[in-house]
């Protein structure tokens, strides 16, 4: 278990219908993931905000906001250290990595509740949706492998090794079937093709890529690298990266728009 605590951090993307999903708790080594909820409710917009804690305080719940008016909704209850969200493009589900407890918690939006825990590897740290919302792919960072889970039958696949701590993750390319996860403490990304469940060769990109997001296109990784401070940007049909782009001092969070504002 890793030993700093988390200082508040907040990301938020603004769903095309309806739910916006806020996540917070960042620190060294792991950085903040969002996904849309596309989903219209009776309490209209909503807020969904994982509640890390620390290491010896561990936070356990999801704060639910109703984002028109500001008012709290009653707290769903996952798991020891909840670190990361995602949910399914059709609003059904919301997953959430519990980190103390080494699973990911499946909740149904519908009712708010805890439908399944899903044993993953150790410390996981990230996860993703497919575009077709079938399948998710966690990251765990304490034991360098990701863990596919069928979101059709809510079961964990075999888990497939990758590099070193990985803590970050995302999917997209031709058809939606490639998921690039950033290893922290390699320097790489390392491409997983979803078809197969089998990792290919690890991608160059920045020191510490502590972030991954996908152009809405789909056909371009965007790597974000903490200790180089840059981004590199990777094509996902021929799996090569192109040259660094210079950011801002430690950059841990990336966010991409279709069009400009």
């Amino acid at each position: 278990m890793r030993k700093w605590g988390k200082s508040p951090l907040v990301v938020r993307v603004v769903a095309t219908v309806g739910v916006i999903l806020v996540v917070t708790g960042c620190g060294a080594g792991t950085s903040p993931r969002a996904s849309d909820l596309a989903r219209s409710t009776s309490r209209g917009p909503l807020a969904y905000v994982a509640n890390f804690g620390f290491d010896d305080q561990p936070g356990t719940k999801i704060a639910v906001v109703a984002v028109g008016t500001g008012r709290r909704q009653p707290s769903i209850t996952t798991g020891s250290l909840p670190s990361a969200i995602a949910a399914t493009p059709d609003g059904r589900l919301l997953l959430v990595t519990d980190q103390g407890d080494d699973n990911l918690a499946v909740v149904n939006l519908a009712t708010d509740s805890v439908i399944a825990h899903i044993p993953t590897g150790v410390e996981p740290d990230a996860v993703a949706v497919s575009p077709d919302g079938k399948l998710a792919l966690v990251a765990n960072v304490d034991d360098d492998t990701v863990t596919p889970i069928d979101l059709t039958t809510l079961h964990a696949g075999r888990a497939i090794a990758v590099g070193s701590r990985p803590d970050a993750l995302a999917i997209g390319g031709p058809a939606g079937r490639t998921a690039v996860v950033a290893d922290l403490e390699g320097n790489a990304v390392t491409p997983v093709d979803l078809s197969t469940m089998a990792a290919g060769p690890s991608i160059p990109v920045g020191l510490e890529p502590d972030a991954v997001a996908i152009s809405p296109d789909g056909i371009t990784a965007l790597v974000a690298n903490l200790g180089s401070n840059s981004v590199t940007p990777i094509d996902l049909a021929t799996l090569k990266p192109a040259a660094s782009i210079a950011a801002g001092i430690g950059p841990t969070g990336l966010a991409l728009t279709a069009r400009r504002p």
